[in-house]
């Protein structure tokens, strides 16, 4: 276990150690961390997960993280959340390369043995209840234009998407820095930090601009679009 895996789990609950059966109900706000512990990004991924878990503490969430999860661990898991939060939740999912190459790969975010697509991964946010707010933090995409979440079949309102991906006319693409951390979370902490009164569209474009000289670019989406532009949305 990494020292991030350990700082990780102290300011979090496994999910793994309660139990699926055991899984706390009427959660006012939570955040739910997919990470992988096994793979060959094992530092960075944690580094990743550590940061995004502090970033939704800053935010008055409760965190729980699943290590290594199967794509039906994914799916009991946020069926579990989506439908038992009641103001906020948070979901961040840490495994996929951004690199001159992504651009181009699959559209998909993996986990132990298969993956999910964008149409399974909204379809899971059409429970949410009404007045509750879901934003999906994926730290990597291909395409943006295959993420759009209405396109993708997103029907309720409340659902917020983020993730960087590849910019196709830089010269170097670099997802991580030269302590393992990986530069979207690093900057989206900050600048939520900076700015946690803006709306998801105006932080996307900052967290662009911090990122961009990275050859990295930042898809925002909501549902329904004019979301993008409502301050305060992470209240």
């Amino acid at each position: 276990m990494t020292s991030a895996m350990r700082e990780l789990a102290a300011i979090s609950h496994d999910i793994r150690k309660i139990g699926f059966r055991k899984l706390p109900r009427n959660i006012e706000r939570a955040a739910v961390i997919f990470m992988r512990g096994k793979s060959h990004l094992n530092l960075e991924g944690s580094k990743e997960s550590l940061k995004f878990g502090k970033l939704a503490k800053y935010m008055y969430c409760e965190v729980f993280v699943m290590t290594d999860a199967t794509v039906d661990d994914f799916i009991e898991v946020m069926r579990h959340f989506v439908t038992e939060t009641k103001q906020v939740l948070l979901c961040f999912t840490v495994a996929n390369k951004v690199n001159d190459k992504s651009s181009t790969g699959p559209t998909e975010i993996p986990f132990v043995g298969g993956s999910v697509d964008p149409e399974l991964l909204f379809d899971l946010g059409n429970s949410i209840q009404a007045g509750v707010k879901l934003f999906y933090f994926i730290d990597g995409i291909n395409d943006p234009k295959n993420w759009d979440p209405k396109a993708n079949g997103s029907t309720k309102p409340g659902l917020y998407f983020m993730a960087p991906y590849a910019d196709t006319k830089a010269t170097d693409i670099i997802q991580f820095d030269s302590n393992q951390e990986g530069f979207f979370s690093l900057h989206l902490n900050k600048v939520i930090k900076a700015f946690p009164e803006e709306s998801f569209g105006e932080i996307a474009r900052v967290l662009e601009e911090q990122i961009e000289p990275f050859g990295l670019k930042v898809f925002a989406a909501a549902n329904p679009p004019s979301a993008l532009s409502e301050k305060e949305c992470f209240v």
